[in-house]
């Protein structure tokens, strides 16, 4: 494919330049949502210390989050009409805009909006019980986020990541009272802190080496300077951000704390780790291996490769052995994790196109997961569902939610012709055209063999007759919540016949955003 046939949506690839843009009226409503984000922050804080009921508080930051992700979308269509070019940069080179960051920004609003959405009524249900200081944090770690992905430095990128940390981590311990998720939440800190240590070593040592922390200036250096593996300095940088990033994704090696943290914290906090935050670890981690060290991409690729198949490993044996759904929810997610780096490892723009489109139906999969994990619950003893066998004749008490489940599986397995087949298909296409065989076998080994734990949580939900445990759904709108099921089952079975052109579309672009930023000035 030729690269300069595709129609961009904000620039042409040949017009791309670097340069700096002064203050201005313009330039300013570019960061209008990240000005009203903050502004929502200081709102939500003002009404905390006026009492202001919980209630209406969730909803109005629902609310305020669906605006500013309508404003997003408005800037998006606006740059479009107006010919905007794709690259500008604020605040002496600071501040990012572009197609890639827009993207991923409303990507995680949408996120985040969802998962408040179905998490309203679990967490009315402890009202009265440090609300106000998680729908703060909550928000504190989005506004985080969005900064990350506008940064075009390390060192502000360090701040933001570490910013978007601090509110997890007291998220993580939010549930003061349960002695395993204070557990969790101390787990979890203290290997953060090691994994943001060895990021800051590595920032340490990029500065030293090129003396200066700004994405171009890194990357034009890293292109000039000497190849292969003679520059030992450039091998442990490297490590420093790909051991980091593997932390953060829980990949293989640093995927230990994952099944602990998601079994000991509140379950929509979960949900939020594993959707949103996986979600802005891998959009943030993509642009710094693919575009700023691209030119070291014979130092990392074999590491990520390393890393895919153990987590695929690791993944499918560990949720073999787990009877706990949140625990087998997270190795699940380990072994997903390793095809999203396999696309990576490949460093083209099938690759990287195909890892974003399987990080999409990955996301649709799992907020289907917890919409059904989260609005589940014992008849009798009103608890949420733990164990595996908790979901003993679950079809049979409400079929509906019984199948949505199936189906989601079947997907989570790549049962053709459902969306979750189409995009490990697009992963392997990708491995394959780089002849790497040995990756594809062992892929579709363990592949194979991850299909035993999954239809072993068919056969609680579907096969199994036990009525001594009842189940019932909480007091919820059923209808909107139907009308959600419907849509993402929609997504699941259906995205490859209605949507796919249109998604592929966006999807290729974003990976062009990715890859080929400054092409023309590097050349």
């Amino acid at each position: 494919m030729n690269i300069f046939d595709i129609n961009f949506f904000f620039f042409n690839l040949l017009n791309i330049y670097y340069y700096k843009v002064d203050y201005n009226l313009f330039n300013v409503w570019l960061i209008t949502p990240e000005i009203m984000f903050c502004s929502l922050c200081v709102l939500i804080i003002f009404l905390i210390s006026l009492d202001f009921k919980i209630t209406k508080i969730y909803d109005l930051i629902i609310s305020l989050l669906f605006l500013i992700l309508l404003l997003y979308c408005s800037i998006v269509i606006f740059a479009n009409i107006n010919g905007v070019p794709d690259l500008k940069f604020l605040f002496s080179n600071f501040w990012l805009f572009d197609f890639y960051s827009l993207f991923f920004k409303i990507l995680i609003l949408i996120l985040s909006i969802t998962v408040l959405f179905f998490s309203k009524h679990i967490i009315y249900i402890l009202r009265n019980q440090l609300l106000y200081e998680f729908l703060l944090l909550f928000l504190f770690s989005i506004f985080f986020m969005l900064i990350l992905f506008s940064s075009n430095d390390f060192f502000f990128s360090y701040l933001a990541l570490e910013g978007m940390s601090f509110s997890l981590y007291i998220l993580a311990g939010s549930v003061y009272y349960n002695k395993l998720s204070l557990e969790s939440a101390l787990k979890y800190f203290i290997l953060g802190g090691i994994a943001s240590c060895l990021l800051l070593y590595g920032i340490s040592l990029l500065f030293i080496s090129v003396n200066s922390l700004d994405f171009f200036s890194v990357k034009y250096y890293l292109i000039n300077s000497v190849s292969g593996f003679e520059r030992f300095d450039l091998i442990f940088i490297t490590l420093c951000f790909s051991l980091t990033f593997f932390f953060k994704l829980s990949a293989f090696p640093c995927f230990m704390w994952s099944p602990d943290v998601y079994e000991g914290i509140w379950t929509p906090i979960t949900a939020y780790f594993s959707i949103v935050v996986k979600t802005t670890i891998f959009g943030f981690f993509l642009r710094v291996f693919v575009y700023v060290f691209s030119s070291l991409f014979h130092i990392w690729q074999p590491i990520f490769m390393i890393s895919a198949v153990g987590s695929i490993i690791i993944g499918c044996f560990g949720a073999m052995l787990q009877r706990r759904i949140k625990r087998f929810l997270a190795y699940t997610s380990i072994n997903q994790v390793g095809f999203l780096l396999l696309g990576i490892s490949m460093c083209d723009i099938h690759g990287i196109s195909s890892s974003i489109l399987f990080l999409i139906i990955y996301l649709i999969m799992t907020i289907l997961f917890f919409i059904l994990v989260l609005n589940v619950r014992h008849f009798t003893a009103n608890v949420q569902l733990l164990y595996l066998n908790d979901l003993y004749s679950l079809a049979q008490y409400n079929l509906l939610f019984g199948n949505v489940w199936v189906w989601t599986i079947f997907s989570m397995i790549g049962i053709p012709p459902l969306a979750g087949f189409f995009t490990k298909l697009f992963i392997l296409s990708s491995i394959l055209n780089q002849s790497f065989y040995w990756i594809i076998l062992i892929v579709l080994v363990f592949s194979t063999l991850s299909g035993y734990y999954y239809l072993n949580f068919i056969k609680y939900i579907l096969f199994e007759n036990k009525k001594l445990i009842n189940l019932f759904f909480l007091d919820i709108d059923y209808r909107s919540l139907l009308f959600w099921l419907i849509i993402f089952l929609f997504l699941i079975l259906l995205l490859f016949i209605f949507l796919f052109p249109i998604i592929s579309n966006v999807i290729m672009k974003v990976s062009f955003s990715c890859l080929f930023k400054f092409s023309s000035l590097i050349i």
